[in-house]
């Protein structure tokens, strides 16, 4: 779990200091090794959706759903997402309603 560990403090650091092309570099080194990492996936969506990069992030999504078909509500300690709402103390309802819509993104 180290390995991991070290890879998410790196890609939340490059994310939140919107080094996003180095987020994805990141990413992409670690789907390498962990090819069926969807939580991976699921980070690339956002890095990508953070560089305008549209197509890339609904191949992301669309990846991580194929290797977890609710990859999109199931963040777990490692996804930019989880982090990003209760960095903003976002509550429950805003929560579900974030969740709602990348369920509808399918």
């Amino acid at each position: 779990m180290e390995i991991h560990s070290l890879y998410l403090e790196k890609i939340r650091q490059h994310f939140y200091l919107c080094e996003f092309s180095l987020a994805e570099k990141a990413i992409k080194e670690h789907l390498l090794d962990f090819p069926d990492d969807h939580v991976s996936y699921m980070n690339l969506y956002f890095v990508n959706l953070a560089m305008d990069q549209f197509e890339a992030a609904k191949c992301s999504f669309q990846k991580a759903i194929s290797i977890k078909s609710n990859a999109y509500f199931e963040f777990d300690n490692r996804c930019i997402l989880n982090f990003h709402y209760v960095a903003n103390n976002l509550t429950q309802e805003e929560k579900n309603t974030l969740f709602t819509a990348l369920k509808n993104l399918k």
